[in-house]
């Protein structure tokens, strides 16, 4: 799954954003949390465009914003079985960038937090959208897609986000091509290796977001 993730203004993340072709800079945001706003990067008659989105998808039938069901992460094997996320799959897939994002690995002593990042690039994420009207206020909301993990990184979580490839990434934003579920960013794995670093319990808070909060308290792992 993906609960968390950061945002982090360097080098990376000004690359992404540039092979995507936006006009957009972000400031560092740490431990983003699900109901919070993201920036969503998707194609709007042709134009690539980008709008704040909330971060927890709510159906075209919602009559009001709540969190009855979990709906900040979508399955990949599921999406073409949902009423919710069906039709977004196929006309509504857009791109949330990262720099990193967070798992609670389980250990002997309780959980771990996980900071997770690709070896030498910033993250694009798989997502859907939908836009709600609710009491005459157009609400445009997300949910990042998930996937069985791959061997390597079930240690840490049986699922993970599916980051798209540069390939994968305009094939997907492409919104007059019909996907199916043999997709090439569903299948288990990952495009680039990942780095794993083990992070302070001061994480665990969505509240918290000081950067001085995420430094590694243990080794770094790479994963492939």
């Amino acid at each position: 799954m993906c609960g968390r993730f950061n945002i982090v203004d360097d080098p990376f993340l000004a690359g992404l954003l540039e092979s995507l072709d936006v006009d957009l800079h972000l400031q560092t945001r740490m431990n983003i949390a699900p109901t919070e706003p993201v920036s969503l990067i998707f194609e709007d008659n042709g134009t690539r465009t980008v709008q704040d989105a909330r971060w927890w998808l709510l159906p075209s039938w919602a009559k009001e914003i709540n969190t009855r069901y979990s709906m900040f992460n979508a399955r990949s094997e599921n999406l073409l079985s949902s009423r919710a996320f069906a039709k977004p799959f196929q006309r509504q897939r857009g791109v949330v960038p990262a720099s990193s994002f967070i798992e609670w690995q389980k250990t002997d002593s309780g959980k771990q937090a996980q900071q997770i990042q690709l070896e030498a690039s910033a993250i694009a994420f798989a997502a859907v959208f939908e836009r709600t009207v609710i009491n005459n206020e157009n609400i445009l909301s997300c949910a990042i897609v998930t996937k069985a993990a791959n061997p390597a990184f079930e240690p840490i979580h049986s699922r993970m986000p599916v980051m798209l490839s540069a390939t994968e990434t305009t094939l997907w934003l492409d919104d007059s091509q019909e996907l199916s579920l043999s997709f090439s960013g569903f299948l288990p794995g990952c495009y680039a290796p990942l780095l794993v670093t083990p992070l302070s319990t001061k994480v665990n808070n969505a509240a918290n977001k000081n950067p001085g909060d995420f430094m590694p308290i243990g080794p770094t792992v790479r994963l492939h």
